[in-house]
């Protein structure tokens, strides 16, 4: 069990040197950090705010309030795309997982598996409702993103 302990975590922490190599995987790194921090949120230790792109999301997903021209929708949509990831249209040369994103389900297997009734924990320190919450504003942000790319192909907006 501690060979793969540490065989995982070799494979995680060395994601910030292949990152520098690889430019599509710039955030191997930050996927790194998220699994060995993994345990420190479920205990409650880490918490983070949402961005706050994702909170004006689900407070109002269709809202146009603020929105003038081509500009503003195409900056709220790559302010949402910064936080959501690509849009569906957009997909990876290669069309399948990275390795990075492999190596990354491999270690968050075994790095979540080290605390005994994780769900339980969870729900107990409040990271499960906390998850949840950012889960619906993630939903609100692809709904928004999506609202406002239809709306502006819709007035011919370019971009």
């Amino acid at each position: 069990m501690r060979f793969w302990v540490a065989a995982c975590a070799g494979l995680v922490l060395a994601g910030p040197a292949v990152a520098q190599d690889n430019p599509r995987d710039k955030d191997l790194g930050d996927r790194a950090e998220a699994v060995v921090s993994q345990p420190l949120k479920d205990l409650g230790a880490i918490r983070k705010n949402p961005p706050k792109i994702l909170v004006k999301a689900a407070a109002n997903p269709y809202s146009l309030a603020g929105m003038r021209g081509c500009r503003d929708y195409s900056a709220e949509i790559r302010r949402l795309s910064e936080v959501l990831g690509p849009d569906f249209g957009h997909r990876s040369e290669e069309g399948g997982p990275q390795a990075g994103q492999v190596a990354q389900a491999g270690a968050s297997a075994i790095v979540n598996s080290l605390i005994p009734f994780r769900g339980v924990v969870r729900e107990a320190t409040g990271a499960a409702a906390a998850d949840r919450r950012l889960q619906h504003m993630m939903a609100a942000g692809y709904a928004r993103r999506g609202f406002l790319a239809g709306y502006g192909k819709a007035r011919g907006f370019k971009g």
